[in-house]
This record gives C-alpha cells, sequence and structure tokens, in this order.
C-alpha cells in the first residue's frame, strides 16, 4: 500500500531551530494528515481531513488538550471497525521539485509524525515500524512524499 503526503515542512526537520511550542501546530497538522490519509488508503469510504473541537465529544473525546495516541485509535476503531493490516516495514520515496543535496536521516526523521499518524491509523507501536529504504527524485511538476508500506503477518518485524 502507498500514501502519497506533501513532502514534510521545514520546521519538522530536526534542524529547525523553530521554538517547540511553535513547531507542534506543524507536528500536530503533519500526523492528522497521515491519520487520515492511511484510512482513506485502507478504503474508508468518508474521510474528514482534519479533527474539529466540535467532533471531539462525537467521538468521546472529551478533554481539550491536543489527542494522544489512544485517542487516534479510537478513531480509526470507529472509521475502520475490521483490523488493517499488519505492517512491518516501510520505504520512503521524497520527489523533490528541486536538484541538490540533501541529508538522508535528517529526511528520514522529517517524517517521525507522518509515521506517528501512520500508525495511528493501523492502531500499531510505531516503534514496530522499520525504513527499509529510502529514495530521492526530482518531480518539478509535483513534489511528494510516497511511503509504500510492507507487511507479512507471518514475520513479525525485527528489533
Amino acid at each position: 500500500m502507498t500514501i502519497t503526503l506533501p513532502l514534510p515542512d521545514k520546521a519538522l526537520s530536526p534542524n529547525s531551530s523553530m521554538h517547540a511550542i511553535r513547531k507542534s501546530t506543524f507536528t500536530r497538522r503533519a500526523r492528522q494528515t497521515a491519520f487520515f490519509t492511511t484510512l482513506k488508503a485502507l478504503g474508508v469510504p468518508t474521510v474528514p481531513t482534519r479533527i474539529l473541537m466540535g467532533d471531539r465529544p462525537k467521538l468521546g473525546i472529551t478533554h481539550k488538550k491536543p489527542l494522544t495516541s489512544a485517542d487516534y485509535r479510537k478513531i480509526s476503531t470507529l472509521l475502520l471497525p475490521a483490523q488493517p493490516p499488519i505492517i512491518a516495514t516501510y520505504s520512503l520515496a521524497f520527489h523533490y521539485k528541486e536538484n541538490r543535496t540533501r541529508d538522508d536521516d535528517n529526511a528520514a526523521a522529517s517524517c517521525k509524525a507522518y509515521r506517528d499518524g501512520i500508525a495511528d491509523a493501523l492502531r500499531i507501536d510505531d516503534s514496530t515500524l522499520r525504513i527499509q529504504s529510502l529514495t530521492a527524485a526530482i518531480d518539478r511538476l509535483k513534489p511528494r512524499l510516497e511511503i509504500t508500506l510492507n507487511g507479512n503477518a507471518d514475520t513479525p518485524p525485527t528489533a
């Protein structure tokens, strides 16, 4: 299964000097985007793009704090009652707008919020996901990040 997301914002880079409180807005937005895009890829027919404060009581979430992994997993269970597939590894394919040298470990680290959102949609612990490969290409018309999820119920992820 391949999930297509926008390239991670510069604020999500480990080298970003943005204040943590301001950075949390970008992190929250990226996590929700990955969460709902994953649910859509899993076949949920109508998927919202974000969770508004007014939606929280309908979902059984009473606190005003940012959503936790437990909250996202509860929403995933409501929207996708069937158990999602078991995912062991994933591959990252960056499609950049311009050709310049990039640090691949920072590129992978900037996808942490995406990885958390995907793990929440799949109702798994994100520590079980292992990166398999990372590639970079140029696409001037449609820059994006493609995350390909690979899994097999017979082979659990290795530590």
